[in-house]
């Protein structure tokens, strides 16, 4: 799948492989749809998976802040459009799955089954308060150390000691993988800002919401509230992992999305 022009010189790319139905994957923050390397694979063997860079990251364009979720779900719903792409599956992860929420909510119709990973419909305000630290302690910082800094956060600390040069071999050599500055701390204001916690319950669509217990980033009680909210949803709980699920964890991840999907 080529970069497609949405609007106003605003380009957006995605990953695409297999055929099928379409299953389109939604990363997280500062992460391009190199972060699916471990799943697209794999599905792809059963659909077509469509892994967008959002907006401010990786192939896609990088216009300057303040990002909304709201706006970033636009986009993907832009570039399903002009890829002929109706129905369709939804996978999130963290700030994606923020944006998968907006996407959701926007295209009802067109949202067959939709998997929330390591999210949250609403931060709540020490979350906010942490976001807000973040930007004023790391913005002057140089991005390798911002990046390391959020690796710690989004990995499970047992995790990362056994499997860091793992990690590094996943996503190569990190400068190449840079997000630019301007779009890392856009997105993490979306973040920050994202608000969906009273409208989850229009959603009437099968929801696999997955949350690791030992989630530094967002916290496991996030995903229990998101299963609350949604009225057709059912929790997947991930002991003694952290905020990355879908690479500690990612050979019962992929088949429990698979058994989901199916």
């Amino acid at each position: 799948m080529p970069a497609y022009a949405l609007d106003d010189g605003f380009t957006m790319y995605a990953r695409e492989l297999g055929s099928g139905r379409p299953v389109v994957c939604l990363m997280g923050m500062g992460v391009s749809h190199i972060g699916w390397m471990l799943q697209l694979p794999v599905w792809a063997e059963h659909f077509r998976v469509i892994a967008p860079d959002n907006r401010g990251i990786g192939k896609t364009s990088c216009p300057p802040g303040p990002y909304e979720t709201a706006q970033m779900a636009r986009d993907v719903v832009a570039l399903l459009d002009q890829a002929g792409v109706e129905e369709f599956d939804l996978v999130g992860i963290s700030l994606g799955g923020m944006i998968a929420q907006q996407v959701a909510l926007a295209a009802a119709g067109r949202v067959r089954r939709l998997v929330l990973v390591a999210t949250t419909a609403r931060p709540d305000a020490s979350m906010r308060g942490e976001a807000l630290e973040a930007l004023q302690g790391l913005s002057k910082r140089p991005l390798v150390e911002v990046m390391q800094r959020l690796t710690e956060l989004a990995f499970h600390r047992d995790w990362l000691a056994q499997h860091g040069e793992m990690l590094l071999t996943l996503f190569g050599q990190l400068g190449q993988f840079l997000p630019a500055r301007e779009g890392l701390f856009s997105q993490l204001r979306a973040g920050a800002g994202h608000d969906c916690e009273d409208l989850l319950g229009a959603l009437d669509l099968p929801v696999l919401v997955v949350h690791g217990d030992q989630d530094a980033m967002i916290p496991y009680s996030h995903g229990q509230r998101l299963a609350e909210l949604l009225p057709r949803a059912r929790l997947s709980s991930y002991a003694n992992t952290g905020h990355s699920v879908n690479i500690e964890r990612a050979d019962r991840f992929n088949r429990e999305v698979l058994d989901f999907l199916l």
